[in-house]
């Protein structure tokens, strides 16, 4: 099992129960391949550095993930294909570990 950190990117309309869902179906889609959400912190609504479906806003969401390497790809698209996130950024933990200790 390795570890990775996914940053998600909601609409900045959605209010807290709305980006519970999300969270939800998430965990829901980690779950279904064989991993579990170990951490997950929620930063509100931030200023986005571009415009991303004609947002200049998003929810920020951040989850540390626990997944079989072979199920990172098919659990990326399966964030990517969900409607109500505007972008799903995925990094291992490995490399964000390397890049820290340097």
């Amino acid at each position: 099992m390795n570890q990775y950190e996914a940053l998600l990117i909601l609409d900045p309309n959605f209010g807290d129960s709305d980006v519970e869902n999300v969270v939800k179906a998430c965990q829901k889609h980690v779950e279904e391949r064989g991993g579990k959400v170990l951490d997950q912190q929620r930063l509100g609504k931030k200023p986005l550095g571009y415009t991303m479906k004609k947002h200049r806003e998003g929810q920020v969401v951040v989850c540390n993930i626990e997944l079989p390497a072979n199920k990172a790809n098919d659990l990326v698209r399966a964030f990517r294909l969900e409607e109500k996130i505007l972008k799903a950024n995925f990094f291992s933990q490995a490399s964000v570990n390397v890049r820290i200790k340097k």
